[in-house]
């Protein structure tokens, strides 16, 4: 089982932000869908776990068409930051967090 964090930004300025935090979590090979702004979803499926690493792929969508796509390597517990995707009068900035716990792996309740 693996449990991911998304929190998304949508920075205007310095002076004004908002912030989304979003936590799901599913078994390998499972696809997890994140809302993170108007218009905008989050694809990550954990796809390989092996020793201390998780392997994923994330994509993000605008209204359904991809923008961005990339596969990710992250140490267990680590976090990986995705900026720059244009949103209204700012920047949509991505932050994803994957974890992979043994109180995860006992949840009858997981997807």
């Amino acid at each position: 089982m693996v449990e991911v964090q998304v929190d998304s930004a949508m920075i205007v300025d310095q002076s004004s932000a908002s912030f989304s935090h979003t936590n799901l979590k599913a078994k390998s090979g499972k696809m997890l869908v994140f809302n993170v702004a108007p218009g905008k979803t989050l694809h990550v499926q954990p796809r390989v776990i092996g020793g201390d690493m998780i392997k994923m792929e994330v994509v993000l969508f605008d209204r359904g068409r991809p923008t961005m796509r990339t596969d990710v390597n992250l140490e267990n517990g680590s976090t990986v930051t995705l900026g720059g995707e244009q949103f209204a009068e700012g920047t949509l900035l991505l932050r994803i967090s994957p974890t992979t716990a043994s109180t995860v792996a006992r949840d009858p309740n997981m997807l």
